[in-house]
This record gives structure tokens, sequence and C-alpha cells, in this order.
């Protein structure tokens, strides 16, 4: 599934398989999807994306905007997040190596995907 927008709000709900989405602004939700994809807004948005299954490696970048990303609890992966001017917040925080703008590590033992997340304004919140 790809969407190419210049500048609108966008919601995706039960996606199954691999997302491709690019912006230059624009607000994404993606609810109760499956699979895994490529999150890129390189203006002024936010990305808010809840998988319910992860298949594949995710990866979600911001320019001026947050991102929250919700993944199921049984997910072993390798993590990394950045942000210049923000907060990074996770439910997984002390299995992290974490710093004021970084944040990365593996969750679980056999990790499936990776996981790279970054903003330049904005905070990055993920929870399990």
């Amino acid at each position: 599934f790809t969407v190419d927008t210049t500048n609108a709000d966008t919601l995706m709900d039960s996606i199954t398989g691999m997302i491709e989405y690019e912006s230059k602004g624009g607000n994404l939700t993606v609810a109760n999807s499956i699979g895994y994809g490529d999150f890129q807004v390189t203006g002024d948005g936010s990305l808010q994306i809840t998988f319910d299954k992860v298949t594949g490696d995710i990866s979600a970048h911001t320019k001026n905007g947050n991102i929250a990303l919700v993944l199921p609890d049984s997910l072993n992966f390798v993590f990394s997040a950045t942000t210049h001017n923000g907060n990074i917040k996770t439910s997984f925080s002390e299995t992290l190596s974490m710093t004021d703008k970084t944040a990365g590590g593996t969750i679980g033992n056999n990790p499936d995907v990776t996981i790279e997340l970054e903003t330049k304004n904005g905070d990055i919140n993920v929870t399990k």
C-alpha cells in the first residue's frame, strides 16, 4: 500500500502488508494493521501508528512532528530512536541504552525486526 501526499491528513485502518507513506505535510493515523512499513514526513506532520502484528522492519521519520508507535506485546526487535529537539519515551526503557536525544537496544530474545525512528523537532512515544 503506497500513499504519497503533499499536505493532507490520512487515516489507514486494517491494512495488511507493506505500507509506504510519504508526505510533505499532514498527519497520518494507522490503526489495526498487520505488516510493516516506511513512513516519511518531510515537513510538518505527525505519525500515529498502531500495528496488531509486525511482519517486517519499520522506519518512521518526521521533520516537524511527533511519532507515536504502538507495537504488539510479544514482538522481539532491535530498536533505535533519535530526536534532535524533543523527548523519547517508551514502555520498555529499562532495556534500552538512553541519552537525552537517543535510545537503542534489543527488546526480547531473537529479534525478528528492526524499528528505526527519527524526528528533528518532535517527541517519540513507543508502547507495547
